[in-house]
């Protein structure tokens, strides 16, 4: 009985120790959650205090970088960087002589400003050219910018560029697109203006310089008409251009379908780019804008008896002539061919020549444009200058 009893109290006393241990545990568990609260709350704010740290340490160090004393050298002018360089490698490293760079400078700069531009021959405000200096080693000036770009159209990479000329890729791609706009917005084709003037001094001009080529023999004509395919890199399938396939030309490569007419000394009078590769000539050159114009002033073209002349690709019309098929030997109509010829064969040695000399540039320009816009550009075109003494090579937009 004895035995049972002191029995009984032991296994109240456990029952006790059990919910004091309860007790401490419910009063135990608030305890640690604030705790667990508060080290999360310090954790967060050393987090901040670590990330302010980082950030003014590389502030300082920006600003010690950015000091006159580890500031780099002034960037190096045009005129510094070339003035080593003979005319004729000068002339092979921008397709261009000295004089004829400076004149195309000198032009850009007059229609786009002085301030968009930044001649390093004309002065600014010293405050912002010390600053250039200080911390950019110096503005990039517009003489830089072009000479950048030009190489960039011989076919340089920009590796090759940012080393001569001191500049970041960025600065690169940013100044061949401020050149392309630049070139865009001072320099236009000529053909397309004459035939809205219905200028005839002009195309007097270019028939009288046919017309000596051939002895006096074939009159009439102002300019030679062709198609040419621009190699381009191969489109990706978007939104836009459901089907790349169709840029892939009869020639193996993916490419646009550029018309151009020039002049008897194989200068690009006009151009368009807008058609895809593997469009036919004939078809490319009546859905421009100028075949319509030449419809339009086809009464007055045939009044002055002036044409233009192309290949076989091409249809018959007042204004554009082409040769016989299958004229018999020694015929009227073969030596009308050979004189036919003879003038059509100028644009031929205007792509071979002139257009070899920035070849590169089409290729560039366009990995640089997305390729479902480029059938609404712009033509990118090739504008030879008007004189006798000097080649001058310039890439431009038409405006038409």
């Amino acid at each position: 009985m004895g035995n049972k009893i002191s029995s009984n109290i032991s296994s109240h006393d456990d029952d006790n120790d059990d919910d004091d241990d309860y007790e401490d545990l419910a009063l135990l568990l608030p305890t640690l959650e604030l705790l667990v609260a508060q080290l999360e709350q310090h954790e967060h704010i050393l987090e901040d205090l670590l990330t302010d740290l980082r950030y003014d340490e590389r502030l300082q160090n920006r600003r010690i970088s950015r000091t006159p004393e580890k500031a780099r050298g002034n960037r190096k002018t045009f005129t510094e960087i070339t003035e080593s360089l003979t005319e004729t490698q000068f002339r092979r490293m921008f397709r261009m002589p000295r004089t004829t760079f400076i004149k195309l400078c000198t032009q850009v700069c007059e229609s786009v400003g002085d301030d968009v531009f930044k001649s390093e021959n004309k002065t600014r405000s010293q405050k912002k050219t010390d600053n250039a200096t200080k911390f950019r080693g110096g503005e990039i000036s517009g003489e830089v910018r072009m000479a950048a770009y030009l190489r960039i159209m011989s076919g340089a990479s920009y590796l090759d560029v940012f080393m001569i000329y001191d500049m970041k890729t960025k600065q690169i791609y940013n100044s061949f697109e401020k050149c392309l706009g630049w070139v865009n917005d001072t320099f236009t084709l000529p053909l397309v203006k004459a035939l809205q003037d219905m200028d005839v001094k002009f195309f007097e001009e270019l028939s009288e310089a046919f017309s000596q080529a051939s002895n006096g023999i074939y009159k009439g004509c102002f300019g030679s008409l062709d198609g040419l395919v621009l190699k381009i890199k191969r489109p990706v399938i978007t939104k836009d251009l459901p089907n790349p396939g169709v840029y892939y030309c009869r020639k193996g490569f993916f490419a646009l379908n550029c018309q151009s007419i020039c002049d008897v000394r194989k200068r690009v009078l006009w151009m368009s780019s807008k058609h895809i590769g593997s469009c036919h000539d004939s078809r490319a050159f009546m859905d421009t804008s100028l075949y319509k114009l030449l419809q339009d002033r086809k009464e007055f073209l045939k009044e002055h008896a002036f044409f233009l002349v192309g290949d076989s690709a091409y249809n018959l019309e007042s204004f554009l002539l082409v040769p016989y098929s299958q004229a018999a030997p020694q015929s009227d109509e073969d030596a009308y061919n050979f004189w036919q010829s003879n003038s059509r064969i100028r644009i031929e040695c205007c792509f071979g020549g002139k257009f070899s000399m920035f070849y590169i540039n089409f290729v560039v320009v366009v990995s640089l444009i997305p390729i479902h816009t480029l059938h609404i550009l712009p033509s990118i075109l090739l504008l030879l200058h008007r004189t006798s003494d000097e080649v001058w090579t310039v890439l431009a937009h038409s405006k038409i």
